[in-house]
């Protein structure tokens, strides 16, 4: 599960910047379309016969939703850092892009996992249900010390930490894509330790299915205007 208040604070170092915008997209790209651009670097949000449904969602046939506000950001960091790679496998090495391959893979595959949590129409009934549970935790943790329970400062902080809600513990993905993105940043000057031999590729993604690719060609709207569809919440227009 994922908590907007859990992003916004994890996130809270991205700053969106309005002037700038999303790079190579006539309006804010829709998150379907964030989570699709380390498949395909050329990946734009465009829309043909609906305007709120982009045709990269059409071909996928998955809901288009709006980028929360808690990641406008990170997201726009991310998008911007994928468009300006276009063109640039010329001036690195092989082994250079497949680092930087590897890791858009890994910040694609944590933003696909936290789009299948915001766009889960129960995300927010479980995570008010995991707060409550933590809430009443830690009551009993401080009903406990208050009769006179012997507790180390280390128990204490230890028995905090597992009454956590679970996605605001280690490693849930909105830590995950943080780190990823810290990564993706510096990838193609950092040496991969966990592999016993660094590969070499000559671009940095496969590209979209070729039906995909002619839709986006042919396409002549801007960026899809979706609904807002996150986190459990009721449809509303987003401006």
């Amino acid at each position: 599960m994922a908590s907007l208040n859990h992003i916004a604070t994890i996130f809270a170092d991205y700053k969106y910047d309005e002037k700038v915008g999303f790079e190579s997209s006539n309006g804010e790209p829709c998150l379907g379309c964030i989570t699709e651009i380390d498949r395909d670097i050329s990946c734009a949000c465009v829309t043909a016969n609906d305007p709120s449904r982009c045709v990269v969602c059409e071909h996928y046939d998955i809901k288009c939703g709006s980028i929360p506000s808690e990641l406008l950001g990170a997201a726009q960091m991310y998008w911007n850092f994928v468009a300006r790679l276009e063109g640039q496998e010329r001036f690195l090495s092989r082994r250079q892009i497949w680092r930087i391959r590897r890791a858009l893979v890994a910040c694609g595959s944590a933003w696909r996992e936290l789009e299948e949590h915001l766009m889960n129409p129960n995300n927010l009934a479980m995570v008010t249900l995991q707060e409550s549970v933590a809430n009443r935790k830690t009551l009993n943790l401080s009903i406990l010390q208050s009769a006179g329970a012997n507790l180390s400062v280390d128990e204490v902080h230890e028995r905090l930490d597992a009454i956590q809600p679970p996605y605001a513990r280690h490693g849930n993905c909105v830590v995950t894509l943080r780190n990823a993105l810290a990564h993706l940043s510096v990838s193609e000057d950092v040496v991969v330790g966990s592999v016993e031999e660094e590969g070499q590729c000559d671009s940095f993604s496969n590209g979209s299915p070729d039906k995909l690719k002619t839709a986006m060609e042919d396409a002549s709207g801007s960026a899809a205007v979706c609904k807002v569809t996150h986190a459990g919440m009721p449809y509303y227009d987003f401006q």
